[in-house]
């Protein structure tokens, strides 16, 4: 699953540092980790998007360009609302890029799934806290899409 910008300016040209890009990338691939092999997620394809997968819960990478133009990080399937819900996969604390997220998310529909990089490591590794940390997001996010 493709993650990320290959240069270091967020949608607003703003410079960030590789250092924090990187983590970025890595955390989100870790995420993506977690939900497939931890928690019973589906990984499905781009191509897959608009299909109703039934009551299964399915991650999909997103392309190049929705990452660089849409801020998404990959679409992620609700079994329940049987929708195609984009998200944007975020470790950071810093005010101001989470308040130009959800500004994003109130107009497109993006949704920020905030997460601890704590959590989501631990998480990989099998720990309870961790699990439960990216369970609590992704049920809040099932249940509000």
């Amino acid at each position: 699953m493709p993650f990320g910008r290959p240069n270091n300016s967020d949608e607003r040209g703003q410079h960030y540092s590789s250092e924090s890009d990187e983590l970025g990338h890595r955390m989100q691939n870790l995420f993506v980790i977690v939900l497939t092999r931890q928690l019973g997620v589906a990984v499905a394809t781009h191509d897959q998007l608009g299909s109703d997968l039934g009551e299964t819960y399915a991650i999909a990478g997103s392309t190049t360009e929705e990452d660089e133009e849409q801020g998404i990080d990959a679409w992620f399937f609700n079994g329940r609302s049987h929708k195609w819900v984009p998200i944007d996969v975020t470790v950071t604390n810093d005010r101001a890029v989470l308040k130009h997220k959800d500004k994003r998310e109130q107009e497109t529909g993006v949704r920020v799934v905030r997460l601890n990089a704590a959590a989501i490591e631990q998480a990989a590794r099998g720990g309870e806290w961790g699990l439960k940390q990216i369970s609590t997001a992704m049920n809040e996010l099932i249940s509000s899409t």
